[in-house]
């Protein structure tokens, strides 16, 4: 039909893989420099019950980074569904949190942790 995008249907193998890539990256970098072989040998003798090669980098591994990496893309996946049923409820693609007072509540919270200095 004349008018109408072209959908682009190639895309989403490509946003896996670079999401795969960021996974990877954010598990390896850090203050505690972590080896790709180090890691990929520490996870397969957690899996299999194995000796780890270096106990504290898979501290560092399985308790730190990859904790916080499940926590990001749980965190981001509950973002992306919430701003989807935003626009699903007020039939605009162009809908913001801050129509409903969103955005000012999560300021008030923000502003009352600060001032009454709660822990995070």
């Amino acid at each position: 039909m004349p008018g109408t995008p072209r959908r682009i249907t190639n895309v989403y193998p490509l946003l896996i893989a670079v999401v795969l890539l960021l996974i990877v990256t954010a598990a390896l970098v850090g203050a505690y420099p972590l080896g790709g072989g180090d890691a990929i040998a520490g996870l397969w003798a957690a899996l299999t019950g194995g000796a780890v090669p270096d106990r504290q980098s898979m501290t560092v591994l399985l308790s730190i980074r990859l904790p916080r990496i499940a926590a990001a893309l749980v965190l981001g996946g509950c973002l992306a569904a919430a701003g989807a049923v935003y626009q699903q409820i007020f039939r605009n693609p162009l809908v913001s949190p801050d129509i409903l007072g969103v955005s000012g509540g999560a300021g008030l919270g923000a502003a009352l942790g600060i001032f009454l200095s709660l822990s995070v």
